[in-house]
């Protein structure tokens, strides 16, 4: 899927949307943590770990995904693309076995057409996990950021197996809304 960007509005819903999920996982890892505590199997305990340790992945990812740490207006796109591109690594394809590649070029875009443009690409990472690499090894999910004249261009593409055009989810119907957003008028 490739999507253009020329501008953006206030970014707010955002990272609203970003700090209520982050509050979520941390109240989930505490519940969890409180649930199996009391279980001495080492088995159990590994698991438990292994578990936790991608709960906080998930969490760096989002707090990845938000800019609203800086003071700035812009952001550097290939730095955020490539942090991006390592916390999806982390949280979601590492742990399907799923490979990653990333390219950016350098420039800036502003903060908030960065932050719709990483649920954009979490949600299209998403899919390509779930849908197209059941019982293979060798997938790869590829992120691009390029610059065509005055627009930015981002492709994810990947190298499974695709799926049918017929009837679009929720998280593609989400990734076309703020697509259009970013384009702006």
């Amino acid at each position: 899927m490739q999507i253009a960007w020329k501008s953006a509005d206030d970014g707010l819903e955002v990272r609203e949307a970003n700090h209520r999920m982050m509050n979520l996982l941390a109240t989930l890892l505490a519940m969890f943590r409180r649930s199996f505590s009391r279980f001495d199997d080492p088995r159990v305990r590994s698991s438990v770990a292994q578990f936790e340790s991608q709960v906080l992945a998930a969490s760096v990812l989002l707090q990845t995904v938000s800019c609203a740490r800086t003071e700035e207006e812009d952001a550097e796109v290939d730095v955020y693309v490539e942090s991006l591109g390592r916390a999806l690594l982390r949280a979601v394809l590492g742990p399907a076995n799923i490979g990653s590649e990333i390219y950016s070029d350098g420039g800036r875009l502003a903060v908030e057409i960065c932050e719709r443009l990483g649920y954009v690409i979490v949600e299209l990472v998403f899919n390509a996990s779930k849908y197209t690499f059941a019982g293979r090894k060798d997938g790869v999910v590829r992120i691009e950021m390029l610059r065509c004249g005055g627009e930015w261009r981002c492709t994810v593409s990947d190298n499974g197996v695709g799926r049918s055009a017929v009837g679009r989810g929720t998280g593609l119907k989400i990734v076309d809304g703020w697509s259009d957003r970013c384009r702006g008028a």
